[in-house]
């Protein structure tokens, strides 16, 4: 086997023929690997390609080819569609153009398997330097390509309105996105592969979902087994975490940060947990609490949520803010009665068992004394690979009767009761604040928001690096209407400030305050 690919099993040999492969894909014996649906997707895709060749014939249509898994089955199915094409005009079969635009970045692994695909399968393969914008319009301008067959899906971040046939957008050189598995799914992607014994690069055997460059990629860890070994890509349950890995970069894949980083403002979900608040038999003051403080360390509170102690959903909300924030902080669910199921809700969202902490143990019994009792022991059962995190200034655990922060990846679970909660905040404070400081500018103004409308959606248009939030004032006689511009740094605040002032009715300013 060459280095930096892999088989499920042994590699399908008689598949290595391109019209081999096409009998095959459009043969009642798929039916006997796939359900109905998945049949009719493959065929999809294949008339997809056919369609393009029909249109580009081989010399002008090219493989976007970067090794990942979904750019692997559209290879195949390119092949499959190729070894037809040729067939239908009696001619013999053309190579395959392929591109890899090549990054001192990427995976070893990835090239080395892109060049074993090359050998294997006698691609035309074009390694093009360049970054991938200006490695297209060099192909495109210098090897007449008209298209590209590409693996993006409509759940890739680009992929949503991607049709089969796409123009590339304005601003990029003209050709033809072909899109021959944009419906396809995380888990059809991987059923294809595995049944048809087809090669993949071996980076997805060691819990990589979704590749990208080293600096921003990293083992998936929904599917994390202990400190050091993770499931293949194929075992993610969750597919629409699968490119939770290519989101912990150097700020949140940190398992042991010891202290603030300066390259920027994290952002952070917070998920408050309990029964009560949803029913409003209890007034949330975490929430509020909890924005001000984030704010403070230089942290962009981007999300706040309001859910019921019910273990699937807090599980699904930790993972749907774990994968789209820096930090995720949850409130409430920490204590030793039935309905107190966080640690048991993130065990569950990180795919690991729950496990006794004996530390933990020592600390609840010498915190709580007499108090202790055996439904206590539900407080001491934590996700395994979780770590307690202590007041940095508190000395050695064995000292202190606090009870500490339970921390899993980059999520921390506080406890709901207010007093508590803020404290906690302070405990973790040193593992997630940053040097960053928001610049804002409050004004308030004489004019009601009516009336400058129009003035603030152009201005916001032209000043993408500037926030600005509108608010209508209807208990004050003087002031209608308070704007709160934003900005990363002063300079470009004050700027902009100048700019709207300018624009603003005159005299309308009846105030300016610093944020």
């Amino acid at each position: 086997m060459l280095m930096g690919s892999h088989c499920h099993g042994s590699c399908s040999v008689l598949f290595d023929d391109n019209f081999a492969l096409y009998q095959y894909l459009v043969s009642d014996e798929l039916f006997r690997l796939f359900h109905p649906s998945v049949v009719f997707k493959v065929r999809e895709s294949l008339q997809v390609l056919l369609g393009a060749l029909r249109l580009y014939g081989t010399e002008s249509l090219a493989l976007s080819f970067n090794g990942g898994k979904d750019a692997t089955v559209v290879m195949h199915l390119l092949r499959a569609a190729v070894g037809e094409h040729s067939q239908r005009r009696n001619q013999v079969y053309s190579n395959i153009h392929a591109v890899y635009f090549t990054d001192s970045d990427y995976f070893e692994q990835v090239e080395l398997f892109v060049k074993a695909m090359r050998e294997r399968y006698h691609l035309n393969l074009i390694l093009q330097d360049g970054g991938f914008l200006h490695g297209l319009k060099t192909i495109v301008e210098q090897r007449n390509m008209k298209a590209f067959a590409m693996g993006t899906r409509r759940s890739d971040p680009d992929g949503k309105h991607l049709e089969h046939f796409t123009p590339s957008s304005q601003g990029w050189p003209p050709f033809m996105r072909v899109n021959p598995i944009v419906s396809w799914s995380y888990g059809e992607v991987w059923k294809f592969l595995l049944s048809l014994k087809l090669p993949y690069c071996d980076l997805y055997d060691y819990g990589y979902t979704s590749i990208g460059r080293m600096s921003d990629t990293q083992p998936n860890p929904l599917l994390r087994l202990d400190n050091s070994s993770f499931l293949p890509a194929y075992y993610l349950s969750h597919e629409e975490e699968e490119r939770a890995g290519r989101k912990l970069d150097k700020r949140r894949l940190s398992l042991s940060l010891k202290g603030p980083v300066e390259d920027g403002p994290r952002t952070a979900a917070l998920v408050v947990i309990g029964n009560e608040l949803l029913k409003g038999t209890t007034q949330d003051i975490n929430a509020h609490k909890a924005s001000i403080v984030l704010r403070e360390m230089g942290i962009d509170l981007r999300r706040i949520v309001f859910i019921p102690d019910e273990i699937d959903v807090i599980a699904s909300e930790i993972r749907s803010a774990f994968a789209s924030m820096d930090i995720v902080i949850t409130s409430g669910g920490i204590g030793p009665t039935h309905d107190d199921v966080t640690f048991q809700a993130m065990a569950h969202a990180f795919s690991v068992p729950l496990e006794r902490c004996e530390e933990l143990e020592k600390v609840l019994i010498r915190t709580l004394g007499n108090s202790f009792s055996s439904s206590c022991y539900n407080m001491t059962r934590i996700p395994r690979g979780a770590e307690l995190l202590y007041e940095r200034n508190s000395g050695d655990c064995s000292e202190e009767s606090q009870f500490p922060i339970v921390k899993l990846y980059s999520v921390y679970n506080l406890p709901g009761i207010p007093q508590y909660f803020l404290k906690s905040l302070q405990i973790i404070k040193p593992y997630i604040e940053t040097s960053y400081h928001f610049c804002g500018l409050r004004l308030e103004l004489n004019v009601e928001e009516i009336a400058i409308a129009d003035v603030l959606a152009e201005f916001v248009q032209s000043h993408p690096n500037l926030e600005i939030g509108c608010y209508p004032i209807v208990d004050n006689s003087n002031i209608k209407t308070v704007l709160i511009l934003e900005a990363h740094n002063r300079e470009t605040l004050e700027n902009s400030f100048i700019e709207l002032k300018a624009q603003l009715p005159s005299n309308a300013i009846l105030a300016e305050k610093d944020l």
